[in-house]
């Protein structure tokens, strides 16, 4: 028998079969490679830019937002790169808001930007551009990005549990969070957020 995924790395270790064959998702959309070639030019993605693909998690949005902006600008100033937050397409509005509410608290010079265009899939701005870093929690940008063009996967999940769980916040967020990062652990060049992950970003 043989088996056909998109990334066959995990399943290997799981499942059993005569062959494993790659089957991954293409990105050869060329609306879609004009469109991340504009957000990437307006943007000024380059070397110095980590983009940052968002997803929705159940926990209250000002909460969440200050947490996570929190964490991202320390991993922006630490490495002195720039931060794009490209938005879930279906991000909740009150999320967007509590974001950007928490960036502006940042003021001039804030590293962090949101990539408004929420339409063109994250894995477009990284393939399809010069960025370091592509960072998550847990999206699949991180497992897809990679197979395309050499560039570093990093997620954040385990580091901002700790973050939301040193300051009382618990439930099924948080529990989802774990969940998902121990998936991550299938992928070998997926990267956990340490102090020293980011140390030389350039691709």
């Amino acid at each position: 028998s043989r088996i056909f995924a998109s990334n066959t790395q995990a399943l290997q270790r799981a499942f059993k079969a005569n062959a494993f064959v790659d089957f991954p998702p293409t990105y050869l959309d060329e609306e879609f490679i004009e469109r991340a070639k504009v957000i990437c030019a307006h943007h000024r993605i380059n070397s110095q830019t980590a983009i940052f693909a968002s997803q929705q998690f159940p926990f209250d949005a000002k909460v969440f937002a200050s947490t996570l902006i929190s964490v991202l600008e320390t991993i922006a100033v630490d490495q002195n790169i720039r931060i794009l937050m490209k938005l879930h397409p279906r991000e909740k509005p009150s999320n967007v808001v509590a974001y950007r509410s928490e960036i502006a608290k940042l003021g001039d010079g804030c590293p962090i930007e949101i990539i408004d265009d929420e339409s063109v899939p994250a894995e477009y701005l990284v393939i399809y551009s010069d960025c370091a870093a592509v960072i998550s929690i847990s999206s699949s940008t991180l497992m897809y990005a990679p197979r395309y063009k050499p560039v570093r996967a990093i997620s954040i999940g385990r580091h901002l549990r700790d973050v939301l769980i040193n300051a009382g916040v618990n439930g099924k967020g948080v529990e989802l969070m774990d969940d998902h990062a121990k998936i991550l652990d299938q992928f070998d060049y997926i990267e956990h957020y340490a102090a020293s992950v980011l140390a030389n970003p350039n691709c």
